[in-house]
């Protein structure tokens, strides 16, 4: 981690079983301290670790577009939808 903001973002989130995602972005745009409330607990423990360190323009890459059963979304793409929201804000 290099150069880490201290700024926690928080996003809510739509279209899955988690309603909040937080997490802090360093200056080389990588995602760390992310934490997402409520959904299932496997799934935010491993989204999370799976996320941390990595550039968010990667992720959003990743997650964007992944589905679950017949609702057009996922928890890992409102987390996509998220990062890009924090992006146009900061850009």
């Amino acid at each position: 981690m290099t150069n880490k903001e201290n700024k926690k973002h928080r996003y809510s989130l739509n279209g899955c079983c988690a309603q909040w995602l937080t997490f802090t972005v360093d200056n080389d745009g990588r995602v760390w301290d992310m934490n997402l409330e409520g959904g299932c607990p496997g799934m935010r423990t491993a989204i999370a670790a799976l996320c941390n360190g990595r550039s968010i323009n990667v992720l959003i890459k990743l997650l964007r577009g992944t589905t679950c059963r017949a609702t057009g979304t996922s928890c890992p793409d409102a987390i996509a939808r998220c990062f890009q929201r924090y992006l146009e804000k900061e850009n």
